[in-house]
C-alpha cells in the first residue's frame, strides 16, 4: 500500500495493447522496398494519437484500405505510420533504399506528429494515385537517388 496515495502498489491499469500477426506471403507478392526513385510518395489518413483516436473516425486508416491499397497494382509500399510520424517513417524507408527525400513546399499535413497507433499510412507508386475512399490523401514527396 503507498500510503500517500491510499493505493496498492499492484494495482494496474491497461494503456494499451500489443498484436503480432504471423503468416506466408509468395516472395513476389511481398511489399518491401519496392520504392523507385521518381516513385511517388502519399501519405493517406491522418496522424492521430491518444484521445484522438477512435475506431468510428473516417479519417484514420483501417483494414479496409490497407486491403484496398493491396488490390492496387501500380503500388510498391505500404507503410503504417507509428510513434515515429511521417517524416521519420518515410526518411527510414528513403535511407534503407539509398534514396533522398525533397519535402514539398505545400504539404497540408504535419509530418511529424506521431500517428499512434498506425492511424496513416504511407504509399508509393509509380503514376498519380486516385483513391475513392473516405480518408484524405496527401502528396508528400518524389524520392530520388542519394
Amino acid at each position: 500500500m503507498v500510503p500517500a496515495l491510499g493505493i496498492s502498489p499492484l494495482l494496474r491499469i491497461l494503456t494499451g495493447l500489443g498484436v503480432t500477426v504471423i503468416g506466408t506471403v509468395n516472395k513476389k507478392d511481398l511489399r518491401i522496398n519496392k520504392t523507385n526513385a521518381g516513385d511517388r510518395l502519399y501519405c493517406i489518413g491522418i496522424p492521430k494519437v491518444g484521445n484522438e483516436v477512435k475506431l468510428s473516425d473516417p479519417y484514420i486508416a483501417d483494414c479496409k484500405l490497407v486491403k484496398q491499397l493491396l488490390g492496387l497494382s501500380h503500388i510498391h509500399d505500404i507503410i503504417p505510420v507509428g510513434s515515429k510520424g511521417i517524416k521519420g517513417e518515410a526518411e527510414q524507408l528513403a535511407s534503407c533504399l539509398g534514396l533522398s527525400l525533397r519535402w514539398g513546399k505545400y504539404i497540408s499535413i504535419d509530418i511529424n506528429k506521431s500517428a499512434g497507433p498506425a492511424t496513416c499510412v504511407l504509399v508509393t507508386s509509380p503514376e498519380d494515385f486516385k483513391l475513392k475512399c473516405l480518408q484524405p490523401v496527401f502528396f508528400l514527396s518524389t524520392p530520388s537517388l542519394a
